[in-house]
């Protein structure tokens, strides 16, 4: 079997989402295969980009790593939709409501002019093409989660440029209409649409590309917004170029801790020791290499087999499973690591992307789920989490 190929016939039990059986099952089994794969990709990205995040000391690196990591987490929200789960349904996803304007930077950074000119910000910056302008107020914000606005923000701005090949501006700007709504605009002063295709232009697979397989984007982000009680709507008029308007319902924005304090029994260096069992080698040095980074000892293993035969009581602060393991699955792992050492925490993650594959972890055996991919902020929260857990454990209380 060659790496990327899905066996089915030697995990043990409760390794994917259950399925009916027929054609639906079996189309279901293999778009979930599809997602459990690609997470595995995207937890190496977020690991090894947040690694480097943390490493490096230029702004302009830090800025560029930011944006991989943004879309690199993005696209494992848009994977949770082809198996039903919605973008907020996990506690380890981006659950805190950001001002709006953090998500149109975002969408900014993530989508560039071509040719690697980067936006003009200002009308004096006339060796660039594209010129962004952004009038969103701090105070704003929604709440529909931040990876939809995110991805609808993405098309409009990749539609915006299409229809600026020699460049142009684009200006995004908000107003809060009532206590419930906002209104965000995004517009250029492109080539327009024309009368002929404003009426079709929200039609799933209409485009005026002519490439075809394209045309779902207006559609597919509009359904996506009307799903959180937003609507995505082409103004009547946009004078030279288009207006697209998002109605989004207002929330209050989490206040941003800039020097949050570090969790219970852990400091700023988590000199935690943890064992690692996954059978996906790039996922499991990337985890062995940002723990060591933070001052972890880390042991790392490629199937529960494996992991037994080492593990011995008291030894470990925490153990991190990937519940699709060869063999032995990581639930029952983790009740085997529980009988020699009922101290240790244990964390059960999936790259299934499905819900019920952790909505079944045993709480006796199972301290913590998370799904795949994590950010190295995720994974430095469980470690934190875990390791005090432990502690407070071992002293009794």
């Amino acid at each position: 079997m060659t790496k990327g190929d899905t066996d089915y016939g030697d995990k043990g039990d409760l390794q994917g989402p259950e399925v009916p059986s027929g054609a639906d099952g079996e189309d279901l089994l293999i778009r979930a295969a599809v997602v459990h794969d690609v997470n595995q990709m995207l937890g190496i990205i977020l690991g090894r980009a947040g690694q480097l995040r943390e490493r490096a000391s230029d702004a302009g690196q830090r800025q560029g790593l930011e944006a991989i990591i943004q879309a690199a987490g993005d696209a494992g929200l848009m994977l949770l939709r082809l198996t039903g789960d919605g973008p907020c349904d996990d506690p380890g996803v981006e659950m805190a409501i950001r001002p709006l304007v953090d998500h149109v930077r975002t969408s900014a950074s993530l989508v560039q002019p071509p040719a690697g000119q980067g936006w003009a910000t200002s009308a004096e910056s006339a060796e660039r093409s594209w010129r962004l302008e952004i009038d969103v107020a701090a105070a704003l914000a929604t709440s529909v989660p931040g990876a939809v606005v995110r991805e609808v923000l993405n098309n409009l701005l990749l539609n915006a440029l299409a229809a600026l090949p020699e460049g142009g501006r684009i200006a995004i700007s908000a107003d809060d209409r009532s206590v419930s709504s906002i209104r965000l605009l995004v517009a250029d002063d492109g080539c327009g649409i024309g009368a002929d295709v404003r009426d079709r232009i929200f039609t799933a697979g209409f485009t005026t590309s002519g490439v075809v397989g394209r045309g779902v984007g207006l559609a597919g982000c509009r359904q996506l917004l009307r799903q959180y009680g937003a609507d995505l709507q082409l103004a009547p008029d946009g004078g030279p170029g288009s207006i697209f308007v998002l109605d989004l319902p207002t929330a209050a924005a989490a206040p941003v801790d800039e020097n949050p304090e570090p969790a219970e029994g852990v400091g700023s260096e988590i000199e935690a020791t943890v064992l690692v069992v996954d059978d996906e080698p790039g996922l499991r040095e990337m985890m062995a290499d940002v723990l060591e980074a933070w001052g972890c000892q880390v042991s790392s293993f490629s199937s529960g087999e494996a992991a037994l035969a080492e593990f011995a009581g008291e030894r470990y602060d925490l153990v991190v499973i990937d519940q699709s393991l060869p063999g032995m699955n990581g639930q029952t792992l983790a009740a085997r690591l529980r009988t020699i050492d009922p101290a240790v925490s244990t964390v059960l993650v999936s790259g299934w992307g499905n819900e019920q594959v952790l909505a079944g972890a045993d709480p006796q055996v199972v301290d913590f789920t998370a799904r795949k991919p994590l950010e190295t902020e995720r994974i430095r929260e469980l470690v934190r989490l875990g390791a005090a857990m432990t502690g407070r454990r071992r002293r009794g209380h």
